[in-house]
């Protein structure tokens, strides 16, 4: 039987935040409008994601079959798997996989494809009284490019620690999008970007229930809560910022289990907003000065300043000595870079044309 529905965030992971059985409250920030016991079933899915077939959608429910009882081992007893462990390996296999599989994940690589593709024909005289911005340029299925990074995502983030934060009251919430990226190492950096699978200063946060969040961070450069342990409660305040980098990296909804909290849900995503309205995928370009011919296109993505202040993380004291120019450029590790390939989808695969509405 054909599945149709290709789910970006497994509904076992939204269960946990569940308001009843089968019911989630959400807030949906487009309307801003708060929503009391929706149908879980309906949430975090999309027609045809993974493409025409639903061989993808049945091979990651396999692994989400593995996955679940990990999580539900870290939730109930506090406690995280041993790095060398195949839990830990399942749990940092899900973290990679809800970084790749979202439809935050797959909007970000058509609009890296839309503004690369525009910069690199700005000047084409070919196309001379084309309005090059009526039209968009990207993947029919652009999470399939995203997913065939999960071999270098897993291998990037394998070094990274983790850590529990546990909250006094079941507060913390969950997006559509719920692995949330920063680098408090490298906030002022503007002009490139430093949330990279690989950059020196990575942060990644994940809410595991109302009462757990996950937090993966460079041990090189932060310390987190009290070195002999791997366990943290956390603060009001630490459960604020928490809950608004859920606002902000959600594409359309956050979730939540006490109903009690949509008034300040509301709150919270007012002080986010000017945050999520930031265009985040930038493309410069850099000319040479001798061949008017040939140009160096840079593409990142930035990341919002949060100023980020939670009380259990802090900058090491010989990495703060390390000057901004030099965070930035080197890596955590080196990159084998070995020749993967592409995956089967994307062979012959072209890119689409779409006119926008409004436009002729």
């Amino acid at each position: 039987m054909s599945k149709r529905k290709h789910h970006y965030v497994p509904r076992f992971y939204l269960e946990v935040f569940r308001s009843a059985p089968r019911r989630i409250h959400i807030y949906n920030l487009p309307r801003h409008q708060a929503i009391p016991n929706a149908s879980l079933r309906d949430q975090c899915y999309k027609h045809r994601f993974y493409g025409t077939t639903d061989d993808l959608e049945e091979n990651l429910a396999i692994i989400e079959c593995h996955v679940a009882p990990v999580l539900k081992a870290i939730r109930e007893q506090r406690v995280l798997p041993s790095p060398e462990s195949e839990e830990h390996q399942l749990l940092f296999a899900f973290v990679a996989l809800q970084l790749l599989r979202t439809t935050a994940a797959a909007a970000r690589i058509n609009t890296s494809v839309d503004k690369m593709t525009k910069q690199v024909f700005s000047r084409d005289p070919r196309l001379e009284g084309i309005d090059i911005e009526s039209v968009r340029f990207g993947y029919d299925y652009p999470v399939l490019l995203s997913l065939s990074h999960l071999p270098a995502m897993l291998y990037s983030i394998s070094d990274l620690k983790a850590h529990l934060i546990l909250a006094s009251e079941n507060s913390f919430i969950t997006s559509d999008n719920p692995v949330f990226k920063y680098n408090q190492y490298c906030e002022a950096a503007r002009e490139v970007g430093v949330t990279g699978a690989l950059s020196r200063g990575l942060l990644l946060f994940l809410p595991l229930s109302p009462g757990v969040h996950l937090l993966l961070y460079d041990g090189s450069v932060y310390k987190v809560g009290d070195l002999r342990s791997n366990i943290t409660s956390a603060s009001d305040e630490d459960v604020e910022l928490l809950n608004m980098m859920q606002v902000i990296s959600a594409s359309e909804n956050v979730y939540f289990s006490d109903w009690q909290q949509a008034k300040g849900l509301e709150q919270l995503a007012r002080k986010a907003a000017r945050y999520r309205d930031l265009d985040l995928v930038r493309v410069l370009e850099y000319g040479a000065e001798k061949d008017e011919n040939h140009s160096l296109l840079h593409l990142f993505e930035r990341t919002p300043n949060l100023g980020l202040n939670l009380s259990f993380l802090s900058i090491r004291r010989n990495a703060r000595r390390v000057p901004l120019y030099e965070r930035v450029r080197n890596d955590r590790k080196p990159f084998p870079m070995p020749d993967w390939p592409e995956p089967p989808h994307l062979r012959g695969r072209t890119l689409r044309f779409s006119r926008l509405k409004g436009s002729r």
